[in-house]
């Protein structure tokens, strides 16, 4: 059988491994379509990031028969990001900053509208991404990165507000965080920080203020939303496909993580030939 294997830094071969075997207590399973993530697949690539993520992934579930394996995998990012709000306590009409706007922080747009959040702030650098989230759900976007985010948050939150995402995973985005947060508010951590140790200016932040991080959601967590979203598909509140741009073969793996790790394109999708 033909496997996909990173064989040296950016670099994906198309190699022949022997086909796995059963035994006494295993289930071989078909991959029919699988998606990318911008996070992981980028660390892969490079060779030096998917340890932190070894292990068994236990959250998976069993969709129905109508929903189209290529919209089904994206259904993973819409239960993550749906049950890590419910987590955090996000309550309807109350306001949401997301910090960052791609894959993720579309997803959030989106709940956060399913939710009733208002008003919710996008904040990105990539103006068509911004757009799509206003599509997705997001009141008003903000530019984070020429100069002017905290702000124009500020203007539109002069008590700042009460739950920040960073959806990104960096200093400045946290410490862009901190600048908005509302006295007693909470700060979610989702994006995965690409090292394990963040400066961040405690002199930017209220008096008091909370810390969540939510890196990897708990196999509790995420099947717990996931009749919701399928409920939400079904109704025709959500899209699937909403941010896939690329729908290809096994043999067309490479092109799309170029485009992924390039930042061309949002998502990808991957069908078996």
């Amino acid at each position: 059988m033909k496997a996909a294997i990173v064989t040296r830094s950016n670099e994906i071969d198309f190699v022949d491994v022997p086909a796995p075997s059963c035994g006494d207590y295993d289930v071989m399973v078909e991959t029919r379509t699988c998606g990318t993530c911008n996070d992981t697949d980028a660390a892969a690539l490079r060779a030096d990031g998917m340890s932190a993520f070894n292990g068994l992934f236990l959250s998976q579930q069993v969709v129905p028969g109508w929903l189209d394996p290529g919209d089904a995998v994206m259904l993973i990012t819409y239960q993550e990001t749906l049950s890590g709000l419910l987590k955090i306590g996000v309550m309807t009409a109350e306001a949401v900053v997301v910090i960052g706007a791609g894959p993720v922080g579309q997803r959030m747009a989106r709940a956060c509208k399913l939710l009733d959040c208002h008003p919710m702030i996008a904040a990105g650098f990539n103006e068509s991404r911004l757009e799509c989230a206003l599509a997705a759900g997001a009141d008003a976007t903000v530019n984070s990165r020429d100069g002017s985010f905290r702000e124009r948050v500020r203007e539109l939150l002069p008590e700042g507000s009460p739950f920040v995402v960073d959806a990104v995973g960096s200093a400045s985005a946290m410490n862009d965080a901190l600048a908005v947060v509302a006295d007693h508010g909470r700060i979610c951590v989702y994006g995965d920080p690409p090292s394990p140790k963040l400066e961040l200016n405690s002199s930017l932040a209220p008096y008091h203020w909370h810390l969540e991080c939510l890196i990897f959601p708990t196999f509790e967590v995420e099947p717990a939303v996931h009749d919701t979203v399928i409920s939400y598909v079904s109704l025709g509140f959500v899209e699937p496909r909403d941010i896939i741009d690329d729908v290809g073969p096994f043999a067309e793996l490479p092109n799309a993580t170029d485009r992924i790790v390039s930042r061309s394109a949002l998502e990808a999708v991957i069908r078996r030939a």
